[in-house]
């Protein structure tokens, strides 16, 4: 009998600890502020900030890499480009200067400019998703990078996570209105 009982009771603990592990959702990502140089980024707690050379913002998540690089006004200074230069025409700088192949995909969806381009990687074939910004200070080029197979599964955020920007000295044009 207590053998029995003993059984039930440990039969009646397997069943009961294995319940609910599984079912229980996983946590929603909470939003996180990452901040470079003046430029504000919400992304979620997903994201660990990480140092990076060859960037001002570097962050990962499990499948999605955030770039940001800021180009100071001053970069520019013998050349035909300054803050009045308009984020098409660095675009295409940028298209150019990173030897990418055809022509600029620009896209405006009315509150940004970016465009997508495919690299090898690695032994990996990933998408970018490139916005072209600029505050104040200069030029911002906000990369989102992603496994080309799990690159339109993440449009959405990667969108979302584009219009969360804000910058600490937004631009202000000193030119005049041209009146239309």
């Amino acid at each position: 009998m207590y053998k029995k009982l003993l059984l039930m009771i440990l039969t009646l603990c397997l069943l009961l600890c294995g319940c609910g592990a599984e079912d229980e959702a996983p946590a929603e990502p909470v939003a996180k502020e990452f901040t470079a140089a003046g430029l504000h980024l919400t992304l979620t707690d997903a994201f660990a900030e990480k140092s990076h050379a060859a960037y001002t913002l570097y962050a990962e998540s499990e499948n999605l890499l955030v770039l940001g690089l800021k180009e100071e006004y001053s970069l520019f200074e013998n050349t035909d480009f300054s803050a009045q230069t308009s984020l098409k025409q660095y675009a295409e700088l940028v298209w150019v200067a990173n030897q990418l192949e055809g022509e600029l995909p620009l896209v405006d969806d009315g509150e940004h400019l970016w465009f997508d381009y495919d690299k090898h990687v690695n032994g990996a074939d990933y998408r970018y998703r490139a916005y072209v910004m600029k505050d104040n200070e200069g030029f911002w080029l906000l990369q989102f990078a992603a496994r080309a197979d799990e690159f339109e599964a993440l449009t959405e955020a990667m969108r979302e996570y584009a219009a969360s920007v804000y910058f600490d000295k937004p631009f202000i044009s000193t030119l005049p209105e041209i009146q239309t």
